[in-house]
């Protein structure tokens, strides 16, 4: 609780002189403003091509007569992810009287836009959803897609696919025909960071497909982040067999969300057949002599020595805060009525409006806030080891945001679909621009499939928007000044607000950042007493959701020299049931879960950017972020020990049950739903990317022995994630340093929107509606 009052108190000292100086340890302001203009403020020398990308691939009879083109436009979400530019290619596989049929749509991000599926001389056809932000040479003004088609052309034999695609550092899903092997390679990321669904057919009849969002009515399923999967046309098919995948397992890979290896058993089956029809004519085999590369690194197990500084240091902190309360209890607070854990701000409407919304709080019993900024400063100035390792660590989180922000055009999303430029031939955008016609709703279009010469293979390569070059040069003053290249999901907490300071250091002042931050509507508040009348919130008060509190503390702690535009996006029910009804139900599927609902619909309105301009000269105005790439805080906790359950276990286990459940976090990542939160984001034409998930991050924290990155000795707020608050503490964020976990369905309130007595794994009604 009083965590939060400095919190609040944080507020208020904003709200009163806009640009409070940034507090940073043992710094004055002066040297504060000095660093934030020194640091790591420069563009990348080489600048590579990337986009994103909706992809699709549907396996069929050649004597299909569904117009695949057609149907995907009309009864999928696949074209939302890709609004610059969409093409198709027809595939003859030469045997068995099967046709392919690929799709992408193109979220151009910088340099020139090239068009998906990709295809080179020898007819190998790469749709390519992800970003190279390592591990392959990118040479200055070459395109991801075309390097990596090249690289993967360069030879037909399973280890150098396997090889090559080890090697990239960055998020990704992928489909890639090898014409020469007639083999269908496809798979994801180690982390699950993109998505790629597949829809296994039932019976011969049906098509195999492979897609970012669900296509039409069919059943999908996430394919598992364990490995590289090939589907290989020049097999004899067996009885009762016609498409065999082979799956290459990722090294030491498990199963998503367990610890069990993947094996060629009975648990191997299971996992790929689940729900499946024993008719359907898809086989799964394991491939055991071949393995793909893992990027994974063992996580560091050592155990820490009773005589470290950092032991005794917990020890003395936790002597002086025993007594009426204990270590780990003392930022507990009273729950009654509709409160939870996370409603430690209370706050009381003033006369004076601010750029936070008129909050004032009563501010006491600040001693124990201070006790734990000072063990925090202690460790700082006194263990040398840890003091490191946290400049250590912000250097290569740097580094991994850097890779995320840099070399953008100022591109502003049209409000519409993407311009059509049909033509037989290759060419550069875009010179013949028309509006595309408005999507009907999900009618199935038919048709015969076109020829599949060379020409007809690339056939409808529609670019949309302004010609790209232009849009790139483009230097209109306004928009440079009001629009950002980039926006955070900013609720205040530690994760975001790292992520956000570091962002800070690779940008010029004059660039402005979108901070997003969501809060649902609050209907009532009840009276106190039992039985007694609940009362209207006022209009204000109603949108002062605990994330909203936070993300005004935290924003006092930052830069003050950045225009910082602070987007409210304020939900109420009507429009949330409307949302949900319309779009999340369809980009959370193929999941089900209350929690799934909770945070698909909170991100869906974040990643939307759309609200109200809450700091500033322009405070009070819509505003809706053009930005197209927006930063996350996802991954933090998994690596820091960030979750409850991680109390529990070290409460239970020590430091042993705490390495396992930490190990078990890590290795079951791509569980964690970024598929979900991938499908949600690229809807709105953007792309999600998550810092503390760099494989360079990674690697540097598994190297880390645990007792420097928690202790959960220490009390709530302060030994998890200990080494992120070190380092927040020095970025300057000394109030936001101390913040406790908070998931985004509580600090939000949606999760006391409609239902508060459903349980976060219950199957979620309100999805199938």
């Amino acid at each position: 609780m009083f965590v939060y009052i400095i919190c609040a108190f944080k507020v208020i000292l904003y709200l009163n002189q806009h640009h409070s100086p940034v507090r940073v340890a043992n710094g004055t302001p002066d040297k504060q403003k000095k660093a934030c203009s020194l640091s790591f403020r420069f563009p990348f020398q080489q600048q590579h091509h990337s986009a994103m990308c909706g992809i699709c691939c549907v396996c069929s009879n050649a004597q299909d007569s569904v117009d695949w083109k057609d149907f995907i436009e009309k009864s999928s979400r696949v074209g939302r992810r890709g609004p610059d530019c969409n093409s198709c290619s027809h595939i003859d596989v030469g045997c068995r009287g099967t046709q392919l049929f690929l799709q992408g749509h193109v979220l151009h991000l910088r340099g020139q836009l090239t068009p998906q599926p990709l295809q080179d001389h020898n007819g190998n056809t790469l749709l390519w959803n992800g970003e190279i932000f390592g591990g392959l040479e990118i040479g200055d003004g070459e395109n991801d897609t075309q390097v990596l088609l090249r690289e993967l052309s360069g030879s037909v034999n399973p280890s150098h696919i396997l090889s090559t695609l080890a090697k990239v550092q960055g998020p990704w899903a992928f489909i890639y025909w090898e014409e020469k092997t007639k083999c269908l390679w496809f798979g994801r990321d180690m982390f699950g960071r993109r998505s790629l669904l597949w829809h296994l057919p039932q019976n011969r009849k049906e098509p195999f497909i492979l897609s970012s969002t669900q296509v039409g009515d069919q059943e999908f399923q996430e394919i598992p982040s364990v490995g590289i999967y090939c589907l290989r046309f020049n097999e004899v098919p067996t009885e009762g067999c016609d498409l065999q995948i082979h799956l290459y397992q990722r090294e030491d890979s498990v199963w998503p969300g367990t610890l069990e290896r993947v094996d060629n058993g009975q648990i191997f089956q299971d996992r790929l057949w689940s729900g499946q029809s024993e008719m359907s004519p898809v086989k799964f085999s394991l491939e055991t002599d071949l393995k793909f590369p893992s990027q994974m690194p063992k996580l560091n197990k050592a155990l820490p020595s009773m005589d470290s500084d950092l032991e005794k240091c917990s020890d003395g902190l936790k002597t002086k805060l025993s007594g009426s309360e204990s270590a780990g209890d003392h930022l507990k607070t009273k729950q009654s009525g509709s409160e939870s854990a996370g409603d430690h701000l209370k706050t009381k409407q003033s006369g004076s409006e601010s750029a936070g919304g008129h909050l004032k709080t009563k501010l006491s019993g600040s001693e124990l806030v201070g006790d734990h900024q000072k063990y925090v400063e202690k460790l700082i100035q006194s263990d040398e080891e840890i003091n490191t390792l946290a400049d250590q660590l912000i250097d290569v989180l740097q580094q991994a945001v850097k890779k995320r922000i840099y070399n953008q055009p100022y591109l502003t999303l049209n409000s519409g679909r993407s311009a059509d430029c049909t033509s037989g031939v290759k060419r550069s955008p875009c010179s013949q621009c028309k509006p595309h016609p408005p999507r009907k709703s999900d009618d199935l279009g038919t048709g015969k499939l076109p020829v599949t010469d060379e020409e007809s293979r690339r056939e409808n390569i529609s670019f949309g928007g302004e010609d790209n070059h232009a849009a790139e040069t483009h230097t209109d003053s306004t928009r440079e000044q009001d629009h950002a290249k980039v926006a955070i999901l900013f609720s205040g907490g530690i994760d975001s607000a790292v992520i956000t300071a570091l962002a800070d250091r690779c940008l010029p002042d004059s660039e402005p950042i979108d901070l997003i931050n969501v809060a649902f509507e609050q209907q009532i508040k009840p009276s106190g007493k039992k039985g007694g009348v609940s009362v209207a919130i006022d209009d204000q008060e109603r949108w002062n959701v605990p994330d909203r509190l936070t993300g005004y503390s935290a924003l006092s702690e930052l830069n003050p020299n950045r225009k910082w535009n602070f987007i409210q996006v304020n939900v109420s029910l009507p429009e949330l049931q409307q949302v949900r009804s319309n779009h999340v139900r369809h980009l959370v599927y193929p999941l089900d879960t209350v929690l799934d609902d909770s945070i698909g619909c909170a991100v869906w309105f974040a990643a939307r950017g759309q609200g109200v301009i809450g700091n500033g000269a322009r405070q009070g105005e819509p505003y809706t972020s053009t930005a197209r790439v927006i930063l996350c805080g996802m991954g933090a906790d998994e690596q820091l020990a960030g979750y409850s359950r991680h109390r529990g276990r070290f409460s239970e286990q020590g430091w042993r049950g705490l390495l396992d459940e930490v190990e078990l976090e890590i290795t079951r990542i791509s569980a964690r739903n970024l598929g979900r939160d991938d499908r949600i984001i690229t809807d709105h034409g953007k792309e999600s990317r998550f810092p503390f998930l760099d494989e360079d991050v990674v690697k540097f924290l598994c190297s880390v022995p645990m007792y420097y990155k928690a202790n959960l000795d220490l009390p709530r707020g302060l030994g998890e994630k200990l080494l992120l608050r070190i380092c927040a503490t020095k970025l300057g964020l000394p109030s936001t340093a101390l913040l406790p976990k908070r998931a985004i369905q509580f600090g939000s309130r949606i999760a006391k929107m409609e239902n508060s007595k459903e349980k976060a794994s219950d199957k979620c009604k309100r999805l199938g509606e």
